[in-house]
């Protein structure tokens, strides 16, 4: 077994855990999103998609069988995935609430769906806490055997986020008080004290969620729980995983996991393929990416956290290390990772097929991943991707209707299709719960800085400070930012990448890609304006799937063209650098955007493909008429 790092154990012995960061991150009141672009989004989401999905949870088995009512022959087996399916609505439902006026009929609608799901949780908790539905009525003797695959951490922790959020938004401890039975089950079960189960999940989500707990109840042992799960995690090329595959009796240097229902092929590509969970090297040994795509993205989210609590600097650097080893080799340019389809996740360095898969999730988990890094130390750079992130990929996630949805998001298709639901439908309820927390990454807030990371309008208030976010963004490049303050604040902004202007009565100084203002006290408005014009984009020299071709961006946008706005094959149509692109004003699903025409094809915003039929093509990357 390994030993916890020596660093970070030390300041945990003597109480030196920063506090700087023990904020809760969940739904911060203060901030309010006021955008006609996502206003927009996240409206048909509160009216459309939630009630849409709890449609689907109770018309499938998932919602119900929360009750442990099954029995071996009944139809409807539960999956070890529905617990986490039916968490993350719950915490979306939540999330929505704390936005939702008592006085609307659906508040009352949605906190009965919410009170219901409690209640069932709180029936079917075993007298010792544990809570699973599958490892309860299908498998009860294998609880514990099979961390590796079995997922009961990953259903733990997003039921925890989900009692987390449900606390900070109705300030009842019921829910909170339900999970924590449970992870308190959970602290005397792993560890590494002598009797316990020296390992962590196959899945990562439970430390992210560990985290949250701890900042609305700073007990030690769900920090160390956490800590000990990304300690731990890889150590000895996943010892663990082999120990816990001869207990069962396999053989890990043979067995292969059976794939999931449905699939003819298992995510495992071949034994003790522990690269894929990220656990065939301890967090600060790993030099790229592997693996899975969302459970990356959860870890090394995680690992942040832990790093900012403890101020571990090798930590920071593990994380900056992989984030540079994302974004350089293995991100698309609509912001997606994993190009993979067989595990979900990445290839080798610049192996990006345009056919890849590039989940939903993992696109969100770039987000959670930015979010913790920025409240570390301001970076254009970061930012700059969670926003790719999010205007391409995470926008694309849902329909404009709130109705249907993609899984994975490929750049080159002869078949784009939205899906109504899907047998394993974790992303839907996870970007359902992300677009009614969005306000949580506009800004950065520290003790004397309030920093503007993306063009979102917003109102920030306090008792002392109050900022007002007025954009055109994402369609024009126009931010006025109005600020007042009783007290010296200091103020940044992220510096566009394009040509820009910016009016304010101070002059700033520019430091790691924001321009920085004051400390002073406030009572003006900074006005930044910028280039939005179309812009070809030229492929990186070591993707061999793009040479040859040219892609364009107009602001956060990358555009693609679909079968209906072409003549003649796809893959025919060229674009050179002398083309003009005229911008022209298109509704497409109700919603306002603008496309692009050169000659006779048009192009529109990737988040906007597949909204006026199903089945057509669509190619992001063009032929390079310049060659």
């Amino acid at each position: 077994m390994g030993s916890i790092g020596s660093d970070s154990q030390q300041k945990l012995n003597g109480n030196q855990i920063s506090t700087c960061h023990q904020k809760d991150r969940q739904t911060p009141a203060r901030v309010k999103i006021d955008d006609a672009f996502w206003n927009a989004r996240i409206q048909v989401d509160r009216k459309v998609t939630i009630p849409y999905m709890f449609r689907q949870l109770k018309e499938s088995p998932r919602w119900n069988s929360l009750k442990h009512t099954w029995k071996h022959g009944d139809p409807d087996q539960p999956h070890m995935d529905w617990d986490s399916d039916v968490a993350k609505f719950i915490e979306a439902v939540c999330r929505a609430l704390n936005w939702i006026p008592e006085a609307d009929p659906i508040y009352s609608t949605y906190s009965s769906w919410v009170e219901e799901a409690v209640d069932m949780i709180e029936a079917g908790q075993g007298p010792d806490g544990y809570f699973n539905t599958y490892h309860t009525v299908v498998v009860p003797e294998e609880r514990w055997t099979n961390v590796t695959h079995n997922i009961e951490l990953y259903d733990a922790g997003h039921l925890l986020e989900a009692a987390v959020t449900h606390y900070g938004v109705t300030k009842s401890t019921r829910f909170l008080d339900i999970m924590c039975r449970y992870v308190d089950y959970i602290c005397t079960i792993f560890g590494p004290e002598p009797g316990k189960i020296h390992g962590y999940p196959g899945h990562q989500e439970i430390e992210l969620a560990l985290f949250r707990l701890y900042h609305v109840r700073p007990e030690k042992r769900y920090f160390e729980l956490a800590q000990y799960f990304l300690e731990q995690r890889g150590y000895q090329d996943g010892e663990f995983f082999d120990n816990e595959a001869r207990a069962r009796g396999d053989d890990p240097a043979t067995w292969i996991p059976p794939p999931p229902p449905g699939v003819d092929i298992s995510y495992f590509p071949h034994p003790r393929a522990y690269w894929y969970m990220q656990a065939n090297q301890q967090i600060r040994d790993t030099e790229k990416l592997c693996g899975h795509s969302v459970r990356s993205m959860y870890h090394l989210a995680a690992v942040q956290d832990l790093a900012s609590l403890t101020g571990d600097k090798t930590l920071n650097e593990a994380v900056d290390r992989l984030f540079d080893n994302m974004v350089e080799c293995h991100m698309y340019l609509h912001g997606g990772i994993g190009s993979i389809h067989v595990w979900e996740g990445y290839g080798e360095n610049y192996e990006l097929p345009l056919d890849g898969y590039a989940e939903t999730c993992a696109s969100i988990g770039i987000l959670f991943l930015g979010q913790r890094m920025l409240q570390r130390q301001l970076s254009r750079r970061v930012a700059e991707v969670m926003e790719r992130a999010l205007y391409n990929n995470v926008a694309a996630g849902v329909s404009l209707d709130g109705t249907s949805f993609l899984y994975d998001q490929p750049l080159s298709t002869d078949h784009m299709k939205r899906h109504s639901w899907f047998e394993v439908c974790c992303c839907p309820p996870n970007l359902s719960r992300f677009l009614n927390s969005l306000e949580e990454y506009v800004f950065t807030v520290s003790d004397n800085t309030i920093a503007l990371n993306l063009y979102i309008g917003s109102h920030y208030k306090s008792d002392t400070v109050e900022v007002k976010v007025s954009t055109k963004y994402p369609w024009d490049g126009h931010v006025a930012v109005q600020i007042h303050s009783e007290t010296e604040i200091a103020f940044a902004m992220r510096q566009p990448r394009d040509t820009y202007k910016i009016s304010a009565s101070v002059k700033g100084s520019v430091d790691n890609g924001y321009i920085h203002f004051g400390p002073k006290k406030w009572d003006e408005t900074i006005v930044l304006t910028f280039d939005m014009q179309p812009r070809l984009v030229k492929p990186h020299h070591l993707v061999k799937s793009t040479q040859g071709l040219v892609a364009v961006e107009r602001g956060p946008f990358v555009y693609a063209l679909e079968s209906r706005d072409a003549v003649g094959p796809l893959d025919s149509v060229a674009l050179s650098s002398s083309d003009k692109l005229s911008e022209e004003k298109v509704q497409i699903g109700g919603l306002d955007v603008i496309s692009l025409r050169s000659g006779d094809f048009r192009l529109i915003p990737y988040f906007a493909c597949g909204n006026r039929s199903q089945g057509e093509g669509l190619r992001v990357w063009l032929k390079d008429g310049d060659l």
